[in-house]
């Protein structure tokens, strides 16, 4: 009797910089999936990660400083952010009075995903017949809602798909609002969209891929550190940090609350999970684009992928 073979999903989260330690991960885990789905940083990297390209997802990784991702302000505006991904007060002052909506721009990041992936990469993963999504939130819509575009959706082609993708990694208010037309299905027609990062509802597409497609294992690599209940943590620093701790009690707390009943229901149906945390907090922030930095997480993912105090598993 020919043994089926086990249908797999991945799950990536968002997670800006911190992404270095979870290509790092995946490298050292080196395994295949049918059906992959990431947001932000997982948008950015989940082609690359479905084709197994772990040379040139780890020089995406470890090579990038903040003027591939962040526009370069001209000579006589402030930047966006301080090297150490903090918030440039004076940027955002002078923003306000130019009447700007968001805080930065991200042209350099496009120009970025248009350097690492090509049409060519597109077409093969097609042919694999690999499932590939990606989210992004749409804020013209009423109430705002996170939409999926599937690589293999035939109302976009290669470039629409890494338009997409790169809304997904625009980190809200502080880089760009893509205005892009997408096509709904039930009214059979086109809507204009402004679209931000898709980690704003949804920074675990956990749900998304276990009622779209049918999977007999999950991992779900989390760009965030294994929660611990701690009546008492550091205090809020600058006003990045303050940004973080506010969206990730908007985001991944509110989320992680959720995430095992999630995960007690796929187990229910007969789905295994694995879902494996960052080895340790990395930083106050994400925004932290410097390659050395992102070298040593790199590595450090790659050398702790196998660590239980990473890793909960929940099979059956």
């Amino acid at each position: 009797m020919i043994k089926k073979r086990k249908t797999k999903g991945l799950v990536i989260s968002g997670g800006g910089a911190y992404g270095a330690m979870g290509v790092g991960t995946l490298a050292r885990m080196n395994k295949s999936y049918q059906h992959i789905v990431g947001v932000s940083t997982g948008a950015l990297m989940s082609p690359l990660v479905a084709l197994k390209e772990w040379n040139i997802l780890k020089e995406a990784y470890t090579s990038v400083s903040q003027e591939d991702i962040i526009d370069k302000s001209r000579w006589f505006e402030p930047s966006t952010f301080h090297d150490d991904g903090k918030v440039n007060i004076l940027n955002l002052l002078y923003k306000q009075v130019k009447g700007d909506i968001s805080a930065g721009s991200s042209n350099a990041l496009r120009e970025t995903i248009d350097k690492f992936i090509t049409e060519e990469q597109f077409e093969k993963i097609k042919s694999k017949k690999i499932s590939l999504a990606v989210g992004a939130q749409n804020l013209r819509q009423n109430p705002s809602k996170i939409h999926y575009f599937d690589i293999n959706d035939k109302n976009y082609d290669h470039n629409d798909f890494k338009d997409w993708m790169w809304a997904s990694a625009n980190a809200p208010i502080f880089l760009s609002l893509l205005n892009k037309q997408w096509y709904d299905k039930e009214d059979d027609r086109w809507y204009d969209g402004q679209w931000t990062d898709g980690g704003l509802t949804q920074p675990i597409a956990l749900d998304y891929l276990a009622r779209q497609k049918k999977c007999d294992e999950i991992d779900v690599i989390i760009h965030k550190e294994k929660p611990r209940n701690e009546k008492q943590i550091g205090t809020i620093k600058d006003l990045t940090h303050n940004a973080k701790r506010c969206f990730d009690a908007l985001l991944y707390d509110t989320q992680l609350e959720y995430l095992p009943y999630e995960i007690m229901k796929l187990n229910q149906e007969g789905v295994s999970v694995r879902v494996i945390w960052l080895s340790r907090n990395l930083a106050d922030n994400s925004l932290i684009f410097n390659k050395e930095t992102m070298e040593n997480w790199y590595q450090e993912g790659y050398d702790t992928a196998l660590d239980k105090n990473r890793v909960d598993e929940y099979l059956v």
